[in-house]
């Protein structure tokens, strides 16, 4: 991995579009500065695309620039049985071995090995730490960091993002209903694990990931929903993520996708 920057993102409030609107949210510098960052990664037997996945994500921190709070890149290792942790440690991430086995578990894993490093080292407040996730499958665009960073600095506490089946991956009838079921609106209900950023504080008030084998974003973003939190539903900035019908998760990403085919058969 590169050495940590610091990105060229004015420590203040410069967008207010979307949180305007909710006036007991605090938008003071202090609270929505960010200065420290996170990307935790899960990953099982991800040694097809580990590399890739890693290699995007050095290309976000390198694309902040020299202004950018440090990032420290966290892969939990959960399970692997392959050459996964090999190539996660020739990339120079931290690695966290896990025996979990669930990626509720594992993202939680990761996330508490972050906090506890950010308590030992800076003791920066909760506010101003931001935790980007994604998955070891998956490819996040170059701004993805900038664009997290930018909504966080805009005061939200979560960015809701959005991702984006490789189209090599989908039939042209799946990648038609997959565009028809993900219009990606202000406000769609859509959770993706592979893009989804949260304030420390705001994770850590309402308990964090469940350790739990699907669904754990989904209950994250509810929970925050539920508490207040100010939570944005981005629209651009996708993330690529595998279009494999074999997943780690039971009843997750993978599955959902082998659903496409049935309903671009019947469209025929």
């Amino acid at each position: 991995m590169t050495e940590p920057r610091r990105a060229d993102v004015p420590d203040r409030v410069t967008d207010v579009r979307r949180v305007d609107e909710l006036p007991a949210h605090d938008f003071s510098p202090e609270r929505t500065g960010i200065d420290e960052v996170y990307v935790v990664v899960p990953a099982r037997n991800e040694e097809t695309t580990i590399a890739a996945s890693l290699a995007a994500i050095d290309r976000a921190i390198e694309a902040l620039g020299d202004e950018a709070p440090p990032v420290r890149v966290i892969v939990v290792l959960d399970r692997c049985t392959d050459g996964t942790e090999d190539l996660a440690r020739a990339s120079g991430a931290e690695c966290v071995i896990s025996t979990i086995g669930r990626v509720g578990g594992a993202r939680r894993l990761g996330i508490e090995r972050a906090l506890a490093a950010s308590a030992a080292g800076r003791h920066i407040p909760l506010d101003r730490v931001w935790i980007a996730n994604t998955d070891a499958d998956s490819a996040v665009p170059t701004t993805w960091l900038r664009h997290h960073l930018h909504r966080a600095r805009s005061g939200c506490d979560a960015l809701v993002g959005i991702v984006s089946p490789r189209a090599e991956d989908l039939t042209s009838g799946e990648l038609v209903v997959w565009k028809a079921r993900h219009p990606f609106g202000r406000d769609h209900e859509h959770v993706f694990g592979a893009n989804l950023g949260v304030r420390a504080s705001a994770y850590r008030s309402v308990g964090g990931f469940e350790d739990i084998a699907t669904g754990e974003d989904v209950r994250l973003v509810e929970a925050l929903d539920a508490s207040g939190a100010n939570v944005h539903r981005g629209q651009t900035q996708p993330v690529h993520t595998s279009g494999r019908r074999l997943g780690r998760a039971p009843e997750g990403f993978a599955d959902y996708l082998s659903t496409l085919d049935d309903v671009a058969c019947e469209a025929r």
